[in-house]
């Protein structure tokens, strides 16, 4: 269903392409807080030994990159946010639907069975529309806190704007090609997080005032490109998968209640890890407002040393950093399930 525009418009749509270099035929509009796209270039100068100073330059290496900021709901355009990380999908139940997303190894992208899917996106800016295609998932972030809706935050790197043929910007025409969807974004009062230190603890904390993580596939984008081309022309290739996260006590952790990490665990020498072995993981986020639902899944973690001081009368808190581990029982650092109505029957 189109969704009619007036003289302006600001909005962004993603639409997932069949392959790098390629563009999408269908886009999903999402309720974006704000964006960053653009293009970069590197700029090559030349000075010989007769001048002073620069006399020729040309242009260098060209690429666009750019990030999305949104509250998480569970519309379309955050699943493809989500499958942009987690390529390997699955289906089951209905209405709504179960999507089960997984990570991919190096193995399955070179026999060709599982691979990064590359994105085309319409940036809407007043009177024009900009258009990015061939644009690769670099970071994911997630971040809750007391208080706020859940913010989402996705990182992207590809071709230069206008590429694959596309004329950009462009004047904007009557109507998008997808009807903003009608469900509210999910909240801090709808999340829950799950620790689980091996115990087989199923049962949430209470003493969370935020979480964040990262997941990065830090991206070489130099070797996207190649001589006779000034953009990229294969996907940048992913590298080491880090995630990176950080969890707020409402104060110190001196006696776990549903294994929480203790102040005194984290300073000890050696640390804490949370290896979980019945396949259960270390943390657990669910985000949920009843029969919509976004879960994550860290299966290992290591804890880093926590940060518990005092300023004046201001409360005590307890910060604790964290890095996920892989987990060679399940091939895995992490999982994202999304269950949804809106999502369908198909394949994201």
């Amino acid at each position: 269903m189109a969704f009619s525009l007036g003289t302006s418009f600001r909005g962004v749509l993603i639409g997932k392409q069949s392959a790098f270099g390629t563009v999408a035929t269908a886009w999903k509009f999402g309720e974006v807080d704000d964006e960053s796209f653009k293009t970069n270039y590197d700029i090559l100068q030349r000075q010989d030994v007769s001048r002073f100073g620069v006399s020729k330059t040309a242009t260098g290496k060209r690429y666009g990159e750019g990030s999305v900021n949104m509250a998480m709901d569970t519309s379309p355009f955050f699943a493809y946010l989500c499958v942009g990380m987690y390529p390997k999908t699955a289906v089951s139940g209905s209405g709504p639907y179960v999507h089960a997303l997984t990570e991919i190894a190096h193995a399955d992208g070179f026999d060709g069975g599982d691979d990064y899917s590359a994105w085309d996106f319409k940036i809407y800016r007043d009177e024009k529309m900009h258009r990015y295609t061939s644009m690769l998932l670099n970071r994911l972030s997630i971040r809750a806190n007391v208080g706020e809706y859940v913010q989402v935050s996705a990182d992207f790197v590809g071709k230069a704007e206008g590429s694959d043929s596309q004329t950009s910007p462009v004047a904007i025409g009557a109507s998008l090609d997808d009807n903003p969807h009608t469900v509210d974004a999910l909240h801090f009062s709808q999340a829950t997080v799950i620790f689980d230190d091996g115990s087989g603890n199923t049962t949430a904390t209470t003493s969370l005032a935020s979480i964040e993580f990262d997941i990065n596939l830090n991206r070489d984008v130099d070797a996207s490109y190649s001589l006779g081309n000034d953009t990229c022309v294969r996907a940048p290739v992913p590298q080491r998968r880090e995630i990176t996260g950080n969890v707020e006590f409402f104060a110190p952790i001196h006696t776990d209640t549903f294994d929480e990490p203790t102040y005194a665990e984290l300073i000890a020498s050696g640390g804490s890890v949370y290896d979980p072995s019945a396949g259960t993981p270390a943390i657990k986020l669910l985000f949920t407002n009843g029969a919509e639902i976004v879960q994550f899944e860290l299966l290992r973690v290591r804890w880093e040393a926590p940060e518990s001081t005092i300023s004046g009368r201001d409360t005590q808190t307890m910060r604790v950093p964290f890095i996920a581990l892989y987990d060679n029982t399940q091939n895995a650092m992490s999982k994202c399930t999304i269950t949804s109505a809106q999502l369908g029957s198909s394949a994201l």
